[in-house]
């Protein structure tokens, strides 16, 4: 019987555009491009009735010498809402590295879209990197540096970053061109989100041609779920935006988002983790997904907010020790209507 994590990473490897820095592992396999190692296996199968799943990954190292200094924190609260396809997280074979990661659950009979996605998300890492990486001076600054690793056979191979941006250009050129998601895909995810079971639990929900968004329990507040396609992305433009924003976390939010990314990827969430964890002015912790134009292939706007629904759940039930119930759900709609319901009051109230 074939190994369908096998086969998957299989489809990766023949994308590699240098194989000869390529090196086999027992699931996977390492491609160098330039310094930069790129790091892609499957995990064991396992079984969800009859349906056999394996989990894909890929990594890239990124930089090097993190310690969370403040310094350092302040410069990766910049880098990560830019990053695209993957979220940064810590190596597990050394907490000083940071990588690019992404992450997806394969099933022979599941959604090719979404393998397909994996693909390109695991082959444009080293491209983002090089986008996302700021000047050595500044990287030196903080302690940090650009994570070399040597290749086994051929030590450390020389590479310009820069080299590696052209990778993103057949996006960026999509991206300039108006969302391929088109309203009609809008209104096909909400209607899969009314029939589904989220809607019992969902506290307020708004949709227009261009955007959904729904709030779901969070602690005592709600968390929000977004899906969009007038929010263009800061490097590569148009496409569709997935989000899940939590209430404000105060105490040492970047690492806060670091700890999330790294739990969703050595958990078994069957949540798909393209994109990251990251956090804005505020201290959200906010994860974003991203479909770019050019990988846009239809129905991805129902899986993109099924796989932010299910996150959302999977924070609140994991992360939190919370539950989502209905009659929870119900008393923080109350609490919600009756808070804009006094907003409105006092907007309408005449100037004194």
């Amino acid at each position: 019987m074939s190994d369908i994590g096998i086969s998957a990473i299989e489809r990766c490897k023949s994308r590699v555009t240098n194989p000869s820095t390529l090196v086999e592992g027992p699931r996977g396999f390492a491609v160098w491009h330039g310094p930069l190692r790129l790091t892609a296996w499957a995990d064991a199968p396992f079984m969800v009735g009859e349906v056999e799943i394996s989990r894909l990954h890929a990594r890239t190292d990124f930089l090097s010498g993190f310690t969370g200094s403040d310094e350092q924190c302040t410069l990766l609260r910049r880098i990560m809402p830019q990053t695209i396809f993957s979220g940064i997280v810590r190596s597990p074979d050394d907490p000083s590295r940071l990588q690019l990661a992404c992450s997806v659950y394969f099933a022979a009979a599941g959604d090719p879209c979404m393998l397909e996605h994996f693909l390109i998300a695991a082959s444009v890492q080293p491209a983002e990197i090089a986008v996302l990486t700021p000047t050595k001076d500044e990287l030196a600054s903080v302690g940090l540096a650009v994570a070399e690793a040597p290749h086994p056979r051929l030590g450390l191979i020389e590479g310009d970053l820069d080299l590696f941006k052209k990778g993103l250009d057949p996006y960026k050129a999509a991206g300039n061109q108006p969302a391929a998601c088109g309203a009609d895909e809008i209104e096909e995810a909400y209607s899969e989100f009314e029939r589904s079971s989220f809607l019992q639990h969902c506290v307020l929900e708004t949709q227009s041609d261009e955007c959904i968004q729904l709030e779901f329990p969070c602690l005592h507040m709600t968390s929000l779920v977004k899906l969009a396609t007038n929010v263009p992305h800061p490097v590569i433009g148009n496409g569709l935006v997935s989000q899940l924003l939590l209430p404000n976390w105060p105490k040492d939010p970047v690492k806060f988002a670091l700890e999330l990314n790294e739990r969703e990827l050595t958990t078994n969430t069957q949540v798909n983790f393209l994109g990251g964890w990251s956090v804005d002015k505020f201290s959200t912790p906010t994860f974003t997904s991203f479909v770019p134009n050019r990988a846009h292939i239809r129905g991805m706007a129902v899986m993109s907010l099924l796989t932010m629904m299910l996150r959302a759940y999977w924070v609140e039930s994991h992360v939190n020790g919370g539950a989502w119930t209905f009659s929870r759900s119900c008393e923080l709609r109350g609490r919600k209507l009756s808070e804009l319901a006094e907003v409105i009051c006092q907007e309408g109230k005449p100037l004194t």
